[in-house]
């Protein structure tokens, strides 16, 4: 499925024709919404085909390698239909989420991962951790963020029903009211209320977002029996669901992007002063992701110094290597996507990181994503009928 990059660091390129954002374009279509780009291959889309009506459950950092070794997973599997897509780059959440609600390839939407460079503020921002939203929707307007109206606003707009289902510490933030402007916000407690509401749900379109998947994965690290074991009670509860071969509604999983395992060695780039004093700005991005921005006259130097320092274990990409490899997607790369990209992308091998808080954080990240191994890059995508 994946086109390799680097062999000795085992790292991958997304694959655009098969990935999250096709489905949010398949989900488009089916739904009779004019899609933003290329629909799933006919093999995957066709299970979507005759439905009136989609509930998404977005399990965030579910791999498929994860999934996969889940003991409750052949029972799921015979329930539905599974595929393995490809998430995007950077495989990280706000990126991944922004296709999902736009069906655009992060070139389109220009939302580069956790940390990113804002034209309005002229610094770093960090999106995800942004609440009351209202606080930089001074600056940014939530609803001009996004190149085109996400799917739930096409959806009314189209006369659909359309909801969220969203924890509700997550309803105020920037990035929600972004990517999920105009759907009707439903809160909810834990997931076993989540699952009985989104199988009573009548609504054209509706949209739920699982978030402890993740955390549970940077706490303890996606190999622990603590994460194990969070996943197999997400599945057990999904085994429960009535589902049948055939019906008018669909019941989809999908997951934004995977995890790896980051103990092997985590380097606090921001206090490398060779390497930061040479840049514009901090490094930013993502801990398998970071990005880069020397200054004018110190590029070469500072490439160099990066791969003194982390060359055994990451691969430093030119920005026009980057886009010359199609690594944002295979459409015409916009304006944002080239001013959040910076001039130097590093991405270290499965099982290393790069730390760019400018705090050092209270607990270990055990795990991480955002990088391009096979374990992030790759998700599930389950499709029930009822």
């Amino acid at each position: 499925m994946f086109r390799e990059l680097n062999r000795k660091l085992g790292l991958y390129l997304p694959n655009y024709k098969i990935s999250i954002v096709n489905f949010a374009n398949s989900v488009m279509k089916v739904l009779g919404l004019k899609p933003n780009g290329t629909i799933l291959p006919d093999n995957v889309h066709s299970a979507l085909e005759g439905v009136e009506s989609i509930t998404i459950l977005v399990i965030d950092g579910l791999s498929s390698y994860l999934i996969e070794k889940a003991p409750e997973f052949p029972l799921i599997r015979r329930k539905g239909k599974y595929f393995k897509i490809s998430s995007v780059f950077p495989t990280t959440t706000t990126t991944a989420m922004a296709s999902l609600v736009t069906g655009l390839e992060p070139c389109e939407h220009g939302v580069l991962g956790y940390s990113m460079l804002s034209r309005e503020v002229g610094s770093i921002i960090e999106i995800i951790r942004t609440t009351p939203y209202d606080k930089i929707a001074e600056i940014i307007d939530p609803e001009k963020f996004l190149p085109v109206p996400p799917i739930h606003k096409k959806a009314r707009g189209g006369g659909l029903d359309s909801k969220l289902y969203i924890k509700r510490y997550l309803v105020d933030t920037f990035l929600t009211k972004a990517l999920y402007d105009d759907a009707e916000i439903v809160p909810y407690v834990d997931l076993e209320d989540l699952m009985i509401r989104l199988i009573r749900e009548r609504g054209e379109l509706i949209s739920a977002y699982w978030e402890v998947l993740d955390t549970a994965a940077h706490v303890y690290s996606p190999d622990s029996e603590e994460v194990r074991a969070h996943v197999s009670r997400i599945l057990s509860l999904i085994s429960k669901l009535p589902f049948k071969k055939k019906g008018r509604r669909a019941f989809v999983i999908v997951a934004d992007h995977g995890f790896v395992d980051a103990r092997k060695r985590q380097d606090r780039i921001v206090d490398d002063r060779d390497i930061v004093n040479k840049l514009y700005l901090p490094p930013f991005g993502d801990m398998r992701a970071t990005f880069l921005l020397p200054l004018e006259n110190s590029y070469d130097e500072v490439l160099n110094e990066v791969d003194k320092r982390y060359g055994k274990w990451c691969l430093a990409l030119k920005k026009e290597d980057a886009l010359e490899l199609r690594l944002l997607g295979l459409r015409e790369v916009g304006d944002l996507a080239l001013y959040r990209l910076g001039r130097l992308i590093l991405l270290p091998k499965e099982g290393y990181a790069l730390d760019i808080r400018p705090k050092r954080r209270k607990y270990e990240m055990k795990g991480a994503h955002s990088g391009l191994s096979k374990k992030e890059l790759e998700v599930p995508l389950l499709i029930f009928k009822y």
